[in-house]
């Protein structure tokens, strides 16, 4: 799978390999134990060149692609996913400001915000909606003679304990009629409540305070885009978000693979058998794992899906649209992966009683097109997974 990297994009994949192997691991636990920002990997992470990496080179980044997002966000996330979202949050946070922000807008809240390694915080969602419906939000902004004033409260606020500038989501107001959805750039400062970490049962290195804003005072310079104008900023906006933790999610299960590989082989079961060598664990795993290797391929292509239905190709700096081939149900790959065991493996089917066929170790076929069998500790690691 991974041949089909340039050396640029390997290079940053065993960049982020090593960072999660020699930093990562060293504080695995220690962070969320504490429920705290992990800030010893941040350290590291921005001496290492690790941090903001997707973040034009103009504006405090390294400009690197979509794809390079997408496979170093998985090498992290194999070791510790909660620290590589942390290191992440920036990248979706600033997107209003470089999708609609002005010139000068980019340069103090993106350029001058990186130049001295600070964070941001996008606030969408509110304790008082129900679920996502942000088209419901309470957070309001009313105009005034000198600028805005913002009133609201924000919660499950991403980095929201370290971070001193807010892209805030709010509810405009002028001369008391309402004038629809705007973004602001709120610094943490006079009016603005920033509480503890919530205490959540996992990723609790990822801070997600609630941060309420009373009469906060913002020039109108503070303002994104066009009053009234934020619905689009907002789809861009969560387009981009939802593509950078889907390396993340895939690389937790990457991770859960490698862990739970040599349990099954150790963990013996009657009559003193592996459980890697019973048939239905050979199943599921080889179709966890057929999953797993299918799942990066719009990444590896260089794209992230859009809302309409296709993906953004970056190419030597430009954009380019090309559908994606439509994927098998689940249900019919199921079948296919039952059907290709039993041919190739004789694992006994409905027609055949128990002990009419050998259970053989999923693990040591090779070369199927259609469906890969899951391969041993050793050629997983080989493969880069």
């Amino acid at each position: 799978m991974w041949d089909r990297l340039t050396p640029e994009e390997r290079t940053w994949k065993e960049k982020a390999a090593e960072f999660a192997d020699t930093v990562l691991r060293k504080h695995l636990r220690e962070y969320d134990e504490r429920n705290c920002f992990p800030e010893k990997i941040h350290e590291a992470a921005h001496d290492a060149g690790l941090m903001n990496i997707a973040i034009p080179k103009e504006f405090g980044g390294h400009g690197v692609s979509q794809k390079i997002i997408a496979v170093a966000g998985e090498e992290l996330a194999t070791v510790c996913s909660p620290s590589a979202f942390t290191m992440g949050f920036n990248h979706g946070s600033l997107q209003p400001i470089l999708v609609a922000g002005t010139e000068a807008q980019k340069n103090i809240f993106v350029k001058d915000l990186l130049d001295r390694r600070g964070y941001a915080s996008i606030c969408l969602s509110e304790p008082d909606s129900a679920g996502s419906n942000l088209m419901a939000i309470r957070t309001r902004a009313d105009r005034t003679a000198d600028g805005w004033r913002i009133t609201g409260e924000k919660c499950m606020v991403g980095n929201g304990c370290r971070s001193e500038l807010f892209l805030v989501l709010a509810d405009t107001f002028v001369d008391g009629r309402r004038s629809g959805l705007s973004f602001f750039a709120v610094p943490r400062g006079e009016g603005v409540t920033v509480s503890p970490n919530t205490d959540k049962i996992g990723f609790r290195c990822l801070t997600t305070p609630s941060i309420s804003f009373r009469e906060v005072g913002v020039p109108d310079d503070h303002r994104i885009g066009e009053v009234g104008g934020a619905e689009e900023i907002l789809l861009q906006t969560l387009d981009y978000i939802r593509f950078g933790g889907t390396p993340v999610i895939l690389g937790i299960t990457v991770g859960a693979l490698r862990d739970i590989v040599p349990f099954l082989e150790t963990r013996k079961v009657f009559p003193d058998e592996p459980l890697i060598q019973k048939s239905h664990i050979q199943l599921q795993l080889g179709d966890l794992y057929s999953e797993v290797r299918n799942n990066p391929r719009d990444a590896l292509a260089g794209g992230r899906p859009s809302r309409r239905g296709k993906a953004l190709f970056h190419r030597d700096g430009d954009l380019e649209t090309e559908r994606l081939p439509p994927r098998r149900p689940r249900d019919e790959r199921n079948r296919a992966n039952v059907r290709l065991v039993r041919h190739r493996q004789r694992l006994p089917g409905p027609e055949e009683g128990p002990g009419r066929a050998r259970h053989h170790d999923l693990r040591g076929n090779h070369g199927d097109p259609a469906v890969e069998p899951f391969p041993g500790p050793a050629r997983f690691a080989r493969q880069g997974w």
